[in-house]
């Protein structure tokens, strides 16, 4: 007598593809096996459908990451232009906005804002506007 080796009686599947999941499968299964085909691709629908999930997580944080490599970027030129007085209006026109900064600590007189590779301090007293390697030694 002949019994078959799976039964889908329940009608499970995988939350990936779709495809049925055996009955005899441990029932907290909820993908397919893991498949590698003969010209070595690999067809693994657990690590695609979580990595969906995270990467719509993760997009506020890659917006976040374009912006500040851009900051950063832009503070570089302004850095090397080396000027005598930077305003608000140099800040503005290069698209840094003092309040999407990483880390913002306040001192004595004195406002710091924390770029990749830079941060801007703003005397609070007389309002004057500074821009810092972070390689240079302030603290």
């Amino acid at each position: 007598m002949n019994q078959p080796l799976y039964t889908y009686l329940e009608n499970r599947r995988c939350l990936n593809c779709g495809s049925p999941i055996a009955d005899q499968v441990h029932k907290t299964k909820k993908f397919c096996a893991k498949e590698t085909y003969s010209d070595g691709t690999t067809k693994n629908c657990k690590d695609q459908y979580w990595s969906e999930q995270r990467r719509e997580a993760k997009s506020i944080f890659k917006a976040m990451e374009i912006y500040h490599q851009s900051c950063s970027e832009s503070l570089h030129q302004l850095y090397g232009l080396d000027l005598p007085e930077i305003t608000m209006e140099h800040l503005e026109h290069m698209g840094i906005d003092l309040g999407r900064s990483a880390v913002h600590r306040v001192f004595d007189n004195e406002h710091r804002f924390f770029y990749f590779g830079f941060f801007i301090s703003v005397n609070t007293i007389t309002h004057k506007i500074q821009i810092h390697p972070h390689n240079e030694k302030l603290f």
